[in-house]
């Protein structure tokens, strides 16, 4: 499983990175830029980001069930972060919403935008051949849609992580690592629509 996780990530990540190099300059809505999110990681793992955002509402093709996501990402020279939290239906109004666990064992089994009927978190970072995946396990997202269609919010949560490492375009280790990182996530962000692409396992 873990191969199929990163091939399909990877891809996500690309699109997402491109897409986010070509966002036009925006003035400042709620204190935070059109666009972007701030992110800091507190635990096992120390680290601030700040990148684009966006959101989509989208259909599944072949069920027709609605959810709504947001799409956070952040690249530099060294590494890149990205930041999924979505939640079955369609944008659910301003009001804060709880973040629920995801369970990464249950991926091949059902979409994991649709495990919970609040929202679900999943965020990867990479630094070279190193990765770091985490899953949210329990936490509180606001939302306000503002009057130029942008969705502001912020969130913090807990997340637990895993390592593993590429090599020649494969995974070193078929499972995740046992030794679990255990993260909190608290950050800010002014999302703007757009086509947030999904990675699927």
């Amino acid at each position: 499983m873990i191969k199929e996780i990163w091939r399909y990530v990877g891809v996500a990540v690309l699109i997402f990175t491109v897409y986010a190099c070509n966002d036009d300059d925006n003035d400042i809505v709620h204190d935070i830029e059109p666009g972007t999110f701030q992110v800091t990681v507190s635990g096992d793992v120390e680290a601030e980001f700040e990148g684009s955002a966006m959101f989509s509402e989208y259909e599944h093709m072949e069920t027709g069930e609605q959810f709504f996501i947001l799409g956070f990402s952040s690249t530099t020279e060294t590494e890149m972060f990205n930041m999924w939290l979505a939640r079955t239906g369609m944008f659910p109004g301003d009001d804060t919403f709880d973040i629920q666990q995801l369970n990464f064992e249950e991926f091949e089994e059902e979409e994991w935008y649709f495990q919970a009927e609040e929202f679900v978190n999943f965020s990867i970072k990479q630094v070279n051949q190193e990765y770091e995946m985490y899953f949210s396990e329990s936490g509180t997202i606001t939302l306000e849609m503002t009057g130029d269609n942008t969705v502001t919010g912020e969130f913090d949560f807990s997340a637990t992580g895993f390592l593993f490492e590429i090599e020649n375009g494969e995974a070193k280790n078929e499972e995740f690592n046992e030794d679990e990182l255990e993260v909190n996530f608290s950050g800010s962000f002014n999302a703007m629509p757009g086509e947030v692409p999904i990675p699927e396992f």
